[in-house]
């Protein structure tokens, strides 16, 4: 049985987020927009959010966890974004505002 996560790209200039398959063999319900780092970082983890839900049900499959690739280092105990220069985050706790 095939497994699903979402993905999500978190990028200076846009977020894109799409359904895989746990392999990488498929990729379903793409979806991206404009990151709009400039509006804070309550926007964009709002965006982040709204993406990883339309790409859910554009893709119609079934997932078991969530992915995010942010910029610049990362505490991957805490979920932490510790320096984000092109996004203006410093210390920013993104597991916990998309959890």
């Amino acid at each position: 049985m095939v497994r699903y996560v979402v993905g999500v790209d978190v990028g200076g200039t846009n977020l894109v987020a799409g359904v895989l398959a746990e392999d990488g063999s498929e990729i379903h319900g793409v979806v991206s927009e404009p990151t709009m780092a400039a509006q804070g970082a309550d926007a964009v983890t709002a965006r982040i959010v709204k993406l990883a839900k339309a790409c859910i049900a554009e893709s119609g499959k079934k997932v078991e966890g969530v992915g995010i690739g942010s910029p610049g280092p990362l505490n991957t105990k805490s979920g932490v974004v510790l320096l984000t220069p092109n996004l203006g985050w410093t210390n920013m706790p993104l597991r916990d505002r998309v959890s």
